[in-house]
């Protein structure tokens, strides 16, 4: 499989991997998948994202404060958070 395989929290990057860096003998996720923080295969739109080292699964939806008077109401989406401002907050 290949040297650098692809995890839910790399974004792509492969971990500063190149892709082209050679194989090695192992086990890895089917093309499609990653792997998870818990060393699953799964699909990418299925990772967990990581907020304040904190793991929170898929679909999620948690406040993040900018400040204290800024917040944002986010929802875990395919390994990050996707978030929109609370229209009462001033920012």
């Amino acid at each position: 499989g290949p040297l650098c395989p692809q995890t839910c929290f790399e974004d792509g990057d492969y971990g500063g991997c190149s892709v082209d860096s050679g194989c090695v003998g192992g086990c890895f996720c089917p093309n499609g998948q990653v792997m998870d923080n818990n060393g699953h295969c799964i699909e990418p739109h299925r990772c967990p994202c990581l907020y304040n080292n904190i793991m929170y699964p898929r679909s999620t939806r948690i406040i993040m404060k900018k400040n204290e008077t800024c917040r944002h109401e986010c929802e875990c989406q395919h390994g990050s958070f996707l978030c929109d401002k609370i229209e009462t907050t001033i920012c």
